[in-house]
């Protein structure tokens, strides 16, 4: 009796468990859009297009299901962002051929520079490390 009690109930908080959990929608003009964006910058063929999509509809899921944490607890949400941002640049990465990936990394390497700078001018101002954490992960998009 007492198994089949244990087992009902371990039941009943899994079905509670996935009732619980939401989806989130993600308006798909704007994956299209985004999409768009990265089929003209990359130049991509209709099959990369495909998946170009599925990464951005991940993407812009990810980024609002963190959007709750923005308020609660920023520094958590600011890394968050960041992890999203790199498992994109990740996806993408991949997906791209050897000649579309230079794109890419001229991206990226204007990105460090901009962080660089960034930090050069926070550390001549005296700012902290946390400071100058945060303000790198702020500049996220």
């Amino acid at each position: 009796m007492r198994k089949f009690l244990a087992i009902a109930v371990l039941m009943i908080g899994f079905a509670l468990g996935l009732s619980a959990q939401t989806t989130t929608h993600i308006d798909p003009t704007m994956v299209q859009k985004a999409t768009d964006e990265q089929v003209a910058l990359y130049n991509l063929d209709a099959t990369q297009a495909q998946k170009m999509y599925t990464i951005q509809e991940r993407r812009l899921r990810n980024l609002a299901e963190i959007e709750v944490l923005k308020d609660q607890n920023y520094d958590l949400y600011l890394a968050k962002r960041k992890a999203a941002r790199t498992g994109t640049e990740g996806s993408i990465k991949r997906l791209l051929t050897p000649e579309q990936r230079p794109i890419l990394d001229a991206q990226l390497m204007e990105r460090r520079k901009l962080e660089g700078e960034k930090i050069q001018a926070l550390r001549a101002s005296g700012a902290p490390k946390e400071e100058i954490q945060r303000a790198i992960l702020e500049m996220e998009n």
